[in-house]
């Protein structure tokens, strides 16, 4: 007596999982051909102007240690050295 509910039951659910492994390995685009988009909105090409221009500087100092730096290498360019020479740097 209860063989034929458990024999019913079981090929009810082997019907419907064939059923669904046959709906998931069907081309998936058949399903995207049916449905067109309602709008499609094109990306604007990147300018040739944007590409060419100056990539934007990530400040790595404090203006305070930027102005000392500059001021270093203001000094370094007029003088030719940092460091001065004395006497005993030189035996």
């Amino acid at each position: 007596m209860i063989w034929p509910p458990a024999i019913f039951a079981m090929s009810v659910l082997l019907v419907v999982s064939l059923v669904l492994v046959l709906a998931g390995l069907r081309p998936a685009k058949d399903a995207h051909e049916r449905r067109e988009p309602a709008t499609r909105h094109q990306m604007p090409a990147p300018s040739v102007e944007r590409r060419e221009s100056t990539p934007y500087r990530y400040p790595l100092l404090l203006p305070e240690d930027e102005a000392e730096v500059e001021r270093l290498y203001q000094r370094l360019k007029t003088v030719g050295r940092l460091d001065s020479k004395s006497s005993a740097d030189e035996m």
